[in-house]
């Protein structure tokens, strides 16, 4: 779904994903903060919460994971998440943009009360204030 607020940077080129999808690179979305609606995750967000999570497996070392989960374990880990702390979703128009979540930061019981949080945005929909949306509902 295409997505109104698309902005073409200069020298834009086509990349293939790990999934062959087409994508264009070099693009960012400016997206009025009014357009960004924040709602709870669900795990039929999961594939859409694993593209987004991708490219910062692939390209940095910010998620500690040195391959890309498959989508079935990546399922899994979303459903425990949501289970415990709970999660949310920032989508515009229907497009994903982001996620945020709790889960336990250690098990042990003296750490009941401490708690990790992660936030993930789209690389293209970054410096739209998502991420702090996303952190101030979660």
């Amino acid at each position: 779904m295409a997505c109104r607020f698309a902005q073409v940077k200069p020298n834009p080129s086509i990349e293939r994903t790990s999934s062959g999808r087409l994508r264009l690179s070099n693009v960012r979305l400016h997206v009025p903060r009014s357009a960004i609606v924040v709602r709870p995750a669900t795990e039929a967000d999961a594939p859409t919460m694993l593209e987004i999570y991708r490219p910062y497996v692939v390209g940095s070392i910010i998620s500690f994971e040195q391959e890309v989960p498959p989508i079935k374990e990546y399922t899994a880990r979303v459903g425990k998440y949501l289970a415990s702390w709970g999660g949310v979703v920032a989508e515009a128009e229907g497009q994903l943009l982001g996620y945020a979540y709790g889960s336990p930061h250690r098990e042990k019981a003296a750490y009941k009360w401490s708690v990790e949080t992660t936030v993930y945005v789209a690389q293209h929909a970054q410096r739209n204030g998502i991420g702090r949306k996303l952190y101030s509902a979660l």
